[in-house]
């Protein structure tokens, strides 16, 4: 047995788990002495379970001990192929839905700004779900010219640009404005389409296309 995390989730007989706890409680079973308190202490402190899936190793290893991270990450990552395979093969603008869902659970809890690009066909189909630049809590850089070499490389038709804002806050700063005009003209000089530029983040998401600044 791992090492329980008892002792952050104090003493005493613990009340009914909130649905995140019990549900991880389920899954740490025979994993950790007390899997209650355990979920209970990981959810406490990343506050939910999509939190949790999105929280360094070490910090979860602090919690809960060495054999819980790779349980962790292992969950990440079947959560991530599940949600994958509902956008793969098939038109992204048919299903708004599942491609904020396979959005958020990956973007809207990560401490750290990532920019990625999605690259689509001329049927609209995924292509590559591109990793462009990953930056600090507060900014990441949008290098357009890697864009238009990656998009010529792959042959890409069309591409919706996504970031997250670690601060939980999804509305788009001036600069985030900017560099979506920047890249649409740019790649509609090569005959490429911009979709969308969505802002992933705790609070929601924002399309910059329905808020009227992608024309």
């Amino acid at each position: 047995m791992e090492h329980s995390a008892a002792g952050a989730a104090g003493g005493g007989d613990l009340a009914a788990p909130a649905p995140a706890a019990a549900i991880l409680a389920r899954i740490l079973t025979g994993v950790v002495d007390e899997p209650r308190r355990t979920a209970a202490a990981l959810i406490g402190e990343f506050g939910s379970l999509g939190g949790l899936l999105a929280g360094s190793s070490n910090r979860i290893e602090r919690l809960a001990g060495s054999g819980v991270a790779p349980l962790v990450d292992a969950l990440g990552q079947a959560v991530h192929e599940i949600l994958h395979e509902r956008i793969a093969e098939r038109p992204l603008l048919g299903d708004w839905v599942a491609l904020l869902d396979y959005l958020r659970a990956d973007l809207a809890h990560r401490r750290i700004e990532q920019v990625r690009l999605l690259h689509l066909d001329a049927g609209n189909r995924l292509i590559r779900d591109e990793l462009l630049s990953e930056g600090t809590v507060d900014g990441a850089p949008v290098p357009v010219r890697e864009v238009v070499a990656s998009c010529l490389e792959l042959g890409s038709a069309a591409l919706i640009l996504v970031h997250n804002h670690p601060s939980g806050d999804p509305q788009p700063s001036k600069a985030d404005i900017a560099i979506t005009h920047a890249l649409a003209a740019v790649c509609r000089q090569i005959g490429i389409v911009v979709h969308d530029h969505l802002i992933i983040a705790a609070a929601g998401h924002v399309s910059l296309r329905a808020r009227g600044d992608l024309a």
